[in-house]
């Protein structure tokens, strides 16, 4: 075996390590047989206190923020345990073949893959969600954990020394172990169920100097403990917490992919298993490597067999329920091998990172000009985009005359409340049929949005009361107040999703012609 020290008190997360060293998934993945020689070398007792700091210790700011273990701990309180008792099942009692397969195929590869967003009503999510939802969200983040420490322990693997087998001296136990007063919880009482008096052994420590282990062997406990999942016991708010906890916890799954695939090596299989100590590549290198790889691509043939599409930033493959889009500029410049992509994200990201650069070198090596179309066709929206604000900032300018500042005096015949003495003039827009344009206009340069009024919650039911009779006065249909009136209500009692939708569904309404509605059908609003 070799010698890698295991440490509970490290200061740096596996997830720091790949990201300072490139030995992320695919690095793996592409040594895959030194892979299965680490976990056939290392053996019983080291993998054990592998998976035993792992679960003190998981590397995982999910799992360990404050806000969700006490609210975890609260509601389901064996939800990690379970957990950590299912890996330990597969990977430290299983065969040798299996366990490979495992860690290979469920634990580091589903590290490439990036979740899907939720996009289902927050009052739908609330009836479907259940224990089992939080169960495979839980799942899903404490294997990616248990890949980040599988990639750096073969990253350190890689570069150790030959030890003999039967030496402790990378491994310390857990000091709390020791401490008379610890209380056993229920992983300790599976451990001592499970492994009996080989526990101490594995812990490199006599029986005598563990008292709880002393303990619990005394009182005779050898049954596992039963973990009991109450799944019909959740109430409205823990269902609310199931859909927050889940959303968060996806949420930051991504980001880290994300990140780790920026750093990570390029899924070379063949290249990197005959080069067994290949170090890992930095992100100039691996930018290099691409280019190269690159070059290769565009001075082949088109005789090669047809090949399954693969998006050329995240990798994944083409199926019947979803077909990829070529890079049009591929196209254009006939590429042999043109960039497929699933979608615009994934082009986008290649795009800035990697494939732009491509296409320079493209027409630099092939004598091609540069793309001065699409350059021009940009200086013609530019000079659209000036003239059209220009005329909008016209428009803007002739309404917002004198007369805005004015107050107009007049009486209010009518109305409920005598405290409204005066109102201020607001020109409505008639002389423009566009005239929504230049009020996006307005907000845009005065920063008088969504937030601005709802700080502003008093004066602008004042602004409704005061404006009602002038809306009577010229004439103006009472359903534009009734819908002003709506929209400020929908605006502070629903969600920030609900907001949002509404206000497009308000600005579609303004920007669609209307209809003129006679006096019987106009609206009969509670402040007339």
């Amino acid at each position: 075996m070799k010698f890698i020290q295991l440490s509970k008190h490290k200061e740096t997360t596996p997830y720091d390590m790949i990201m300072q060293f490139g030995c992320g998934p695919n690095f793996v993945l592409n040594r895959s047989k030194r892979f299965k020689s680490m976990i056939k070398e290392q053996g019983e007792k080291f993998w054990f206190r592998f998976w035993l700091l792992f679960c003190l210790k998981p590397g995982c700011h999910d799992l360990t923020s404050v806000s969700m273990s006490l609210r975890m701990q609260e509601l389901w309180p064996e939800m990690t345990y379970y957990v950590y008792l299912c890996i330990h099942e597969i990977f430290l009692q299983d065969s040798l073949d299996q366990v490979t397969k495992y860690c290979l195929n469920e634990v580091i590869k589903p590290m490439l893959t990036i979740s899907a967003d939720s996009k289902i009503n927050t009052e739908l999510r609330l009836k479907t969600a259940s224990v089992d939802k939080i169960q495979d969200v839980v799942i899903k983040s404490v294997s990616m954990a248990f890949g980040a420490a599988l990639c750096e322990i073969f990253f350190k693997w890689l570069e150790a020394d030959e030890v003999d087998k039967n030496t402790d001296d990378y491994w310390t136990i857990p000091e709390e172990y020791l401490d008379p007063k610890f209380k056993p919880s229920l992983l300790e009482e599976f451990l001592v169920a499970e492994w009996k008096n080989k526990l101490s052994v594995l812990l490199g420590v006599e029986e005598d100097r563990i008292p709880w282990l002393k303990r619990l062997m005394a009182s005779g406990n050898s049954n596992q403990p039963q973990l009991q999942m109450n799944k019909n016991g959740c109430r409205h708010d823990s269902l609310d917490f199931i859909c927050q906890m889940s959303d968060f916890m996806n949420r930051n799954r991504n980001r880290k992919k994300y990140e780790l695939r920026n750093v990570d090596e390029l899924p070379y299989a063949k290249s990197a298993n005959a080069s067994l100590n290949m170090t890992p590549r930095s992100k100039d290198k691996l930018k290099n490597q691409k280019l190269k790889n690159f070059e290769k691509n565009v001075t082949t043939s088109t005789t090669a067999k047809t090949k399954v599409k693969e998006c050329a930033y995240c990798w994944s493959a083409e199926d019947s329920a979803k077909k990829f889009k070529k890079c049009k500029r591929c196209v254009d410049e006939k590429w042999s091998e043109p960039r497929y992509y699933c979608n615009q994200n994934c082009q986008i990201a290649d795009w800035k990172e990697l494939h732009h650069e491509e296409h320079l070198q493209f027409r630099t090596k092939n004598g091609l000009k540069a793309n001065s179309s699409s350059s021009d066709n940009a200086k013609e929206r530019k000079e659209k985009n000036n003239l059209y604000f220009q005329e909008k900032l016209a428009i803007f300018i002739k309404l917002s005359t004198n007369k805005r500042l004015r107050f107009v005096n007049t009486k209010v015949p009518n109305f409920k409340s005598s405290s409204v003495k005066t109102m201020r003039f607001i020109p409505l827009g008639k002389e423009s049929p566009k005239v929504a344009d230049c009020y996006v206009w307005s907000v845009k340069k005065f920063g008088c949005g969504g937030n601005f009024v709802l700080n502003r919650k008093d004066k602008f039911e004042r602004m409704i009361k005061d404006q009602i009779h002038f809306a009577n006065k010229k004439g103006i249909e009472c359903d534009i107040c009734s819908m002003a009136i709506d929209l400020h209500k929908q605006f502070l009692e629903v969600s920030e999703k609900e907001r949002i939708q509404f206000s497009i569904s308000v600005v579609k309404r303004i920007l669609t012609p209307r209809k003129q509605f006679s006096s019987s059908n106009r609206c009969n609003s509670p402040l007339l």
